[in-house]
């Protein structure tokens, strides 16, 4: 006691202090043979490491005795004591509280913490091995910092399995250690790792309170370390060899503090074995966490790489998704106006095709009616018959927006005056109906000449004075109904139908639509069936439109 010897006078206010005791038993302060202090907890795992600073409640001439217990065999030591006035020691005291207990408890509840969200991010991840070594080092850590922070109560825990859980766990920390300095070199020693890990798995079971006692269990920890460090010893220059061939400036760092743990290792070692003094702090608990720490930080610039990676494989990704959108929206441009150039060439063919057909062959044979002197009256009507033919063609090319009333507006627009005309009177009972989407200009003129046709043989051979035009909804279905007054008509009443009748059925048919002739209560009902949604076999649709427009309209 360096500021003076036993019997000197203490003041009030005087304090005691001792860094560091180490033994296996009790330890007791006596102040003129009274008791002023003394260990609580266990024997064995009696917080030694904690240091003391003790109040002196007497005043005045005092002689201070410091009593020490210790297990046979197993021996004790002190370090310098201290007594004085309370102010003086009590920095002394709280630095070494910081340096032996604080730091390293800071520590683990870091690297706890850090285990915690490595945790979770190794669920995600394949290579999840680095990760989960990480979390069962800092597990191990905590455990084996334990008995260095505070004395271990029995009634609490056994101190039995108190000192298995604490020498063990600094065996597997070095196990572990080892194990993740492989995973980051991307070196395997299969054979040395089983034998490593069943060594130390072998003595976990050897080690266990079923077998020995608390102070057995502390007494083998050197003996368990050293069988660690013999094996994983001679791979350090390996390891060191492959994070060279690597480049990988974090690996070596890595590997450098987990080379460091080998003499820390030894230093420690002989601290508990007094070869050195016990005034040293134990620096295991201070370049584990260094060791770790390195290890979180590669596997952190590990996972920023990746995600820069992986962010530059998106940018790459989208500057060619980019460049694949505009070569898609050109070609689609492109085969836009093919499509555009096709639907005008086809609808020229089809225009010519009808011209010829229709307007063509019904011109061409009034030509012949004036070379042979027909009467004017037929020829006449010829003529009219092909301006009614033309006017369907250009009412067939307006838009009508897939409106089948509108179509037949158009229609009602051109039958309404030759109907007058000829004493016939027209009936409109039209209902709205649902648009047709497959209504363009080549199926609106399929559907104006079915009907023209329909009204053109009323007119001819019905001798009716009224035609009604109506339409309905039927489900999926529309109709447009021609109904008439006139003396009746059926096509099974004909063994042989006519160019006439054939055209309407083969138009209908080329709307994917059926066409029927009804007896009515006077004269004939005749029935325009057309789906709402045409189906998506364009190419049989497209056959029979050219098949229908290879018949020659008759009369």
């Amino acid at each position: 006691m360096p500021d003076g010897p036993a019997g000197d006078m203490y003041p009030a206010g005087t304090s005691f202090y001792l860094p560091r005791w180490k033994t296996e038993g009790r330890l007791a302060l006596y102040q003129n043979g009274l008791l002023v202090w003394r260990t609580h907890g266990d024997v064995v795992w009696d917080g030694a490491n904690r240091p003391l600073m003790v109040d002196l409640p007497l005043s005045g001439p005092s002689v201070v005795l410091l009593r020490m217990d210790t297990l046979p065999g197993l021996g004790g030591g002190i370090t310098r004591a201290w007594a004085g006035a309370h102010d003086a020691l009590y920095w002394r005291y709280r630095i070494r509280l910081v340096l032996q207990c604080v730091v390293p408890g800071v520590l683990a509840v870091v690297l706890l913490s850090m285990a915690t969200i490595l945790f979770f991010v190794a669920l995600a991840r394949p290579d999840r091995d680095p990760y989960l070594l990480f979390v069962a080092g800092a597990v191990l850590y905590a455990v084996r910092i334990t008995h260095l922070l505070v004395p271990l109560d029995p009634a609490v825990l056994s101190p039995a399995w108190f000192g298995w859980a604490t020498v063990n766990s600094m065996d597997w920390l070095i196990v572990v250690s080892w194990l993740l300095c492989c995973r980051m070199a991307e070196v395997t020693f299969p054979r040395l790792q089983r034998l490593l890990v069943g060594g130390m798995t072998a003595c976990t079971v050897v080690a266990s309170p079923l077998f020995f006692s608390s102070a057995s269990i502390s007494a083998l920890a050197l003996a368990a370390y050293g069988f660690c460090f013999m094996l994983s010893l001679p791979t350090i220059p390996l390891l060191l060899a492959a994070m060279r061939r690597r480049r990988s400036r974090s690996g070596m760092m890595l590997l450098f503090w987990h080379s460091i743990m080998f003499p820390v290792a030894i230093h420690d070692a002989l601290m508990v074995d007094f070869r050195i003094s016990i005034e040293h702090v134990y620096l295991v608990p201070y370049v584990v966490p260094d060791l770790f720490l390195s290890c979180l930080y590669v596997l952190c610039r590990r996972y920023i790489d990746a995600l820069t990676q992986v962010e530059r494989s998106n940018l790459v990704l989208e500057s060619r998704l980019r460049a694949q959108e505009r070569d898609l929206r050109d070609s689609h441009e492109h085969l836009r106006q093919i499509e555009q150039r096709e639907l005008l060439v086809a609808e020229r063919q089809r225009l010519m095709r009808d011209m010829h057909d229709g307007l063509g062959s019904t011109l061409t044979g009034a030509i012949n009616m004036a070379h042979m002197a027909a009467p004017h009256a037929t020829i006449r009507q010829t003529l009219q018959d092909c301006l009614h033919d033309l006017k369907l063609t250009v009412d067939s090319l307006e838009p009508v927006d897939a409106d089948l009333l509108i179509l037949l507006a158009k229609l009602r627009f051109r039958l309404a005056p030759s109907l007058q005309a000829q004493g016939v009177a027209l009936e409109w009972a039209v209902v709205p109906l649902p648009p047709l989407g497959w209504l363009t200009p080549s199926s609106a003129l399929h559907i104006l000449r079915i009907l023209q046709e329909v009204v053109t043989n009323i007119l001819k051979h019905a001798q009716a004075g009224r035609i009604a035009v109506s339409t309905l909804v039927d489900g999926s279905r529309v109709a447009v109904l021609v109904e008439d007054d006139g003396i009746g008509f059926t096509p099974e009443e004909y063994h042989a139908e006519g160019r006439g009748l054939r055209n309407i059925r083969w138009r209908a048919e080329t709307l994917t639509g059926r066409v029927a002739w009804q007896p009515a209560a006077v004269g004939t009902c005749f029935t325009l069936w057309l789906p709402v949604e045409r189906p998506n076999d364009t190419g049989q649709i497209r056959e029979k439109e050219e098949k229908a427009e290879l018949l020659t309209l008759g009369r």
